[in-house]
């Protein structure tokens, strides 16, 4: 994944996400418009180009007793190639693990307390 055109305003980030990926045989490019709202613990993700007929993910971020927080995740897509659509849908359980141990991973990373 790549970044490019940030933008800051006031709570609000953006930026457009280069995204490649492979998978069984197939290589695909697209690009997303990313929207981070820090005031309302939000992340909108929405399709600038690629494969899909739509696609649109959203993120909300609850905070919970003790530190913890709540993920809400939602995602909306339909790609143009039918295959590549069966392909989705049979392995949606496992992209789903892997983009949420992706930000896991980087939650960590980036705000987990120093280990002693």
């Amino acid at each position: 994944m790549r970044v490019s055109d940030e933008t800051e305003t006031g709570d609000t980030y953006a930026c457009i996400g280069n995204v490649d990926v492979t998978f069984k045989g197939f290589d695909e490019q697209f690009a997303t418009r990313v929207v981070a709202d820090r005031a309302r613990r939000t992340v909108n993700v929405d399709l600038v180009r690629g494969p899909f007929r739509h696609l649109h993910n959203r993120w909300q971020l609850d905070p919970r007793d003790g530190g913890a927080t709540r993920v809400h995740f939602f995602i909306d897509y339909e790609f143009r190639n039918p295959v590549l659509g069966l392909l989705a849908r049979t392995n949606t359980r496992y992209a789903v693990a892997q983009i949420m141990e992706a930000f896991r991973t980087e939650a960590t990373r980036r705000f987990a307390p120093p280990s002693v």
